[in-house]
């Protein structure tokens, strides 16, 4: 009899680390199955670089301010991506953005004195220079995202004016 109770203690110290091992195993598996997972369908989903040149800048000082809208609820609102590049840069290179095939609009902005926001004088219409893709022309108020939106599907290169 107490063959069969040492027997049953050494089990019983056995049983809980296979148990712990294997619950180990299989979260740390799913964890890493997630991970390739996503990594699969970053590859799948293919990016093409879009290149933003610039014309109509009078000086080079402060920031150009580029915002990329994906959405027409977020358009001017919430951007899918804001890059900020010094004004001298932004006119000798132009601006690269790494994006998936898609629908998109751009509003860009020299913030001249590095305030973050667009100045306006007391009419509310900007002092700092300005543009939108697809160079639409401004009438009465900012243009709608359908009359900026373009496609993007493949490495595009766009020219927008500030004004």
């Amino acid at each position: 009899m107490s063959r069969v109770l040492l027997f049953r203690k050494k089990s019983s110290r056995i049983l809980p680390f296979c148990c712990t091992f294997l619950l180990f195993l299989f979260c740390f598996s799913g964890i890493s199955f997630a991970f390739h997972h996503k990594d699969q369908q970053s590859t799948a989903t293919t990016k093409a670089t879009l290149s933003v040149h610039f014309s109509g800048i009078k000086e080079s000082k402060g920031r150009i301010v580029l915002s990329v809208y994906d959405n027409p609820e977020h358009y001017r609102k919430q951007p899918l991506q804001v890059l900020r590049v010094a004004t001298a840069t932004a006119q000798q290179h132009g601006i690269s953005v790494a994006l998936p095939a898609g629908t998109y609009a751009i509003t860009i902005y020299q913030d001249a004195n590095g305030n973050g926001k667009i100045d306006r004088n007391f009419m509310g219409i900007p002092t700092e220079l300005g543009g939108f893709s697809n160079n639409p022309r401004i009438v009465m108020g900012p243009p709608s995202f359908k009359r900026c939106a373009f496609r993007l599907e493949g490495n595009l290169h766009t020219t927008i004016l500030l004004h």
